[in-house]
C-alpha cells in the first residue's frame, strides 16, 4: 500500500509529486518553465515569487 503525506519545507522541488498542484505559476508561462509562483518558496537555492 502506498503512503502519502503533506507537509511543510522551506525548499520545494519540481520533481515533488504534489508540487504541480501546490504552487501555481503567476508569471503566465508554462508549469515547467515558470520561476513566480503561489504560495512562493525556495526553489532550487532562490526564493520564487
Amino acid at each position: 500500500m502506498k503512503r502519502s503525506w503533506i507537509e511543510y519545507r522551506e525548499q520545494w522541488d519540481r520533481s515533488s509529486p504534489m508540487a504541480f498542484w501546490v504552487h501555481l505559476p503567476t508569471d503566465g508561462k508554462e508549469w515547467l518553465d515558470a520561476t513566480d509562483f503561489e504560495p512562493p518558496g525556495t526553489l532550487f537555492g532562490r526564493r520564487s515569487g
